[in-house]
């Protein structure tokens, strides 16, 4: 088993928010971007070989003073080498400064975050999180990015905090009409309150939480993105491409926001007793959002019943009907 650290840079804030790439010199992932990063010597920490492999490839020096400390990734299969675990920091600089390719990379370029494209690795999983870090209203927050925000084309009024955040979880793979009518019902009726799509693994389709590395994370969350067009939903991808278990009440309970709601199918209502901790997240909740699925009126009702008996100050509102009710993520993929 061997040990790698890469480091995440992102330069600017906004519309002109960059990351700092490498293309890749050699096998595996050869000419494809990464970020900076290689193998930790021996006794060397993963901060100090983080910061050589920066500026071996990238010809960039940083402090380690400034630093966010990332989730550690060790899944097997990530790395066509053998069981890697990698290290993973991130650095944000107010500005691009001048970068020099060398060592095992070809080139080293700031590239606009929407630029951005596949990536090598599971390097997109991680720039996702590195993103989760600067959203002030969750529990990933680190008050070393304070000010930074992301382009307002595809993250919308995410940092707004407003007195209602309510939350649509999922982990669409793929996304299709059955969650684009749930964000139009939503967004057309309560345009006071703001609503953030989570992309995220079902914690109990574990096998789903980490995919084939042909596949890149971070282009998956900005295609959905990009699916969601002129609507007023933000996309929180923090969670996205996580190596670990998320239930909700994990990260819903510490959301920094004076009321905060979910938005979920009917099923989801029907089976929210068998979630982790499920009474304490009604509890939790200031309001309910629910749209019709595969549950027939009389069963929804007694769904909604039973769900306000755990919490008698919860607010709850049913959908209409719609005509994408009976589309499955499970059963595109499997078609």
């Amino acid at each position: 088993m061997k040990q790698t650290a890469d480091a995440v840079v992102l330069a600017g804030t906004g519309e002109n928010l960059k990351v700092l790439l490498i293309r890749r010199k050699n096998p595996p992932f050869q000419n494809e971007r990464a970020f900076p990063g290689g193998f930790i010597d021996e006794g060397e920490s993963e901060m100090d070989a983080c910061l050589r492999e920066l500026d071996e490839e990238a010809g960039l020096q940083l402090s380690a003073d400034s630093a966010v400390v990332l989730s550690v990734r060790r899944k097997k299969g990530r790395d066509p080498r053998g069981h890697t675990i990698t290290h993973p920091f991130l650095f944000w600089l107010d500005a691009p400064v001048n970068v020099t390719a060398g060592d095992d990379a070809d080139s080293a370029d700031w590239v606009n975050l929407l630029d951005v494209g596949k990536m090598a690795f599971d390097h997109g999983a991680i720039l996702c999180e590195a993103l989760g870090k600067c959203w002030s209203f969750m529990p990933g927050y680190s008050d070393k990015l304070a000010g930074k925000t992301l382009p307002g084309e595809i993250f919308k009024n995410s940092f707004k905090k407003n007195n209602e955040l309510v939350f649509f979880g999922g982990s669409f793979n793929p996304w299709h009409e059955g969650h684009m009518v749930c964000v139009n019902l939503f967004c057309e009726k309560h345009r006071e309150a703001t609503l953030v799509v989570v992309p995220d693994s079902n914690p109990w389709k574990h096998s789903m939480l980490v995919r084939p590395t042909k596949q890149c994370y971070f282009a998956s969350f900005i295609e959905i993105c990009r699916t969601l067009g002129d609507t007023s939903a933000a996309v929180y991808p923090g969670f996205w491409g996580s190596e670990d278990t998320n239930p909700t009440i994990n990260w819903f309970k510490y959301v920094n926001v004076e009321r905060k709601g979910l938005l979920m199918g009917d099923d989801g209502a029907g089976s929210i007793f068998g979630w982790k901790d499920a009474k304490l997240l009604i509890r939790t909740l200031d309001v309910l959002y629910v749209v019709p699925r595969v549950l027939e009126r009389d069963e929804r009702d007694e769904v909604v019943l039973k769900i306000k008996q755990c919490n008698n100050n919860l607010e709850m509102e049913i959908f209409p009907e719609h005509d994408f009710k009976h589309i499955s993520s499970t059963k595109l993929r499997n078609s």
